[in-house]
């Protein structure tokens, strides 16, 4: 037994022998210009890290995303009806929220742990129930999904508070980890008084959702409990933003938040106030849109511009300006 152990492993030490030699420079024709293209050859992938790149994690991500809108796939739709279901029941969990939109809502933070995760998951479950206490949720028509994230758009009403009419609500889906997490909830009372287009493409769409949904909830004012409404508008805006509109006082920053609640609230007011109905039209490439406010005092006009957030397809309000 011994004897044909000692030659097969004397052979295999030959052949690697000679593999070694013939990929040496000078020792084939072929493997010196095999070994140039493999130089130059980029294995990195979306969303790798290289320090100094404009386009690394460490910044914001430009992810590759599909040119076009796709029905929803099963699981994804399977979350998403447990979600309005649990809404309705008043029993969603924590666990269903993104990483960014539970560090948003998650708040105040008053324990070690929580200060070191960045959120409490026992505030984001108090806000899930107060921002959707007694609404009753429709299916929604219109799902759409473009490769991991996934937005949905729907009627809300039976809440005393929205005085008999339906409102609407609007919800944002990512893929993390492999399960699909809930990035974005908001409802109004506020009317969009649009519908997409069809074949729009997903960066069109989903860019559209983002101003759309801003708006909704930054007009509304019965759809969502005062206290529940500042949390989804701060969700929706880049952090920059937040601290322009309602810099956080001290005590906000204990608790974590980077932003003021109330003044958060007042600058809604200021820009939106007594809003029944509103439109969204499309300015420019950058992405820009041009929102038209329909209040009791007349027509009233803001410009909207979008940044690319840092999950797939995620776009937050950066900048909103008033025109006239």
């Amino acid at each position: 037994m011994t004897t044909p152990v000692m030659f097969r492993t004397v052979c295999a030490a030959l052949f690697v022998a000679a593999v070694g030699l013939a990929i040496l420079p000078g020792c084939s024709g072929s493997a010196p210009t095999q070994a140039k293209k493999d130089d130059k050859k980029d294995d990195s992938k979306p969303g790798d890290n290289k320090p100094g790149d404009p386009k690394s994690n460490d910044q914001r991500p430009t992810d590759v995303t599909p040119t076009q809108l796709k029905p929803i796939e099963p699981e994804a739709e399977k979350v998403v009806d447990t979600f309005l279901a649990d809404l309705i029941r008043g029993s969603a969990r924590a666990e269903v929220l993104s990483t960014g939109f539970i560090k948003v809502v998650g708040k105040p933070v008053e324990l070690p742990s929580d200060k070191d995760k960045g959120y409490s998951a026992d505030a984001a479950m108090r806000w899930l129930r107060r921002a959707c206490q007694e609404l009753n949720f429709t299916p929604s028509q219109d799902r759409h999904q473009a490769g991991d994230a996934v937005y949905c758009r729907g009627d809300v009403y039976g809440a005393p508070r929205l005085g008999g009419k339906t409102g609407s609500y609007a919800l944002r889906l990512v893929k993390q980890g492999g399960a699909w997490k809930v990035d974005w909830l908001g409802a109004s009372s506020a009317e969009w008084k649009g519908k997409s287009a069809p074949g729009m493409t997903a960066d069109a769409a989903f860019q559209e959702f983002a101003v759309v949904a801003f708006v909704s909830v930054l007009s509304d004012s019965s759809a969502m409990p005062d206290d529940a409404r500042p949390g989804a508008i701060a969700a929706a805006m880049t952090p920059g933003l937040r601290e322009s509109w309602a810099k956080p006082f001290e005590q906000d920053k204990q608790v974590g938040l980077d932003y003021n609640p109330e003044l958060l609230k007042r600058k809604a007011i200021d820009y939106t106030g007594g809003t029944s109905s509103f439109t969204v039209t499309r300015l420019s490439e950058a992405p820009e849109f041009k929102v038209e406010l329909t209040r009791p005092a007349g027509t009233k006009t803001l410009t909207v511009k979008l940044m690319k957030g840092t999950v797939p397809v995620e776009l937050l309000v950066s900048e909103v300006t008033e025109k006239g």
